[in-house]
């Protein structure tokens, strides 16, 4: 159960990631930087359980709330292959009508097949106070005229 992302590059391609983790365009490694992976970029929807089945519930309006490319590939992929539609529980009108909230129209994806997709890296991420030097590593892997916005 995967999904094929792209390759993964950040810094205009100055940091690839490859085979244990993250490297510099000429083989270094990179130890600072680590996978940022799309459960950090998806939405809180809704799981629920019916005996031992598990599901994550989605709007059928789910681009409105997922604007990373990525991410957005990732549940259109997770919605074609394994959804169902059907009605699931509105999570936004909750406060308005109670605990149980009201029903909308959604799609239900099994709860494993969620957790397999939103656990592979689309990005990388490393702490604030790397943040100077690694930058400055990529303008010294990346030559001028290849830079971004240059």
């Amino acid at each position: 159960m995967s999904i094929t992302l792209p390759e993964i590059t950040e810094l205009d391609g100055a940091l690839r990631r490859g085979d244990g983790g993250w490297y510099w365009a000429d083989g270094q490694p990179e130890p600072r930087v680590r996978d940022q992976r799309l459960e950090e970029l998806a939405p809180d929807w809704r799981c629920v359980r019916r005996g031992r089945n598990a599901w994550v519930e989605i709007p059928t309006e789910w681009r409105t709330r997922v604007h990373d490319p990525e991410l957005t590939r990732a549940v259109t992929e997770l919605v074609r292959q394994y959804a169902d539609i059907g009605p699931i529980r509105d999570q936004g009108a909750v406060a308005a009508v109670g605990e149980r909230g009201q029903w909308r129209s959604g799609y239900r994806v099994p709860l494993e097949a969620w957790q397999v997709i939103m656990h592979q890296p689309c990005g990388a991420t490393w702490d604030p106070g790397d943040d100077a030097a690694i930058r400055a590593l990529a303008r010294a892997h990346v030559p001028a005229g290849e830079r971004r916005g240059e």
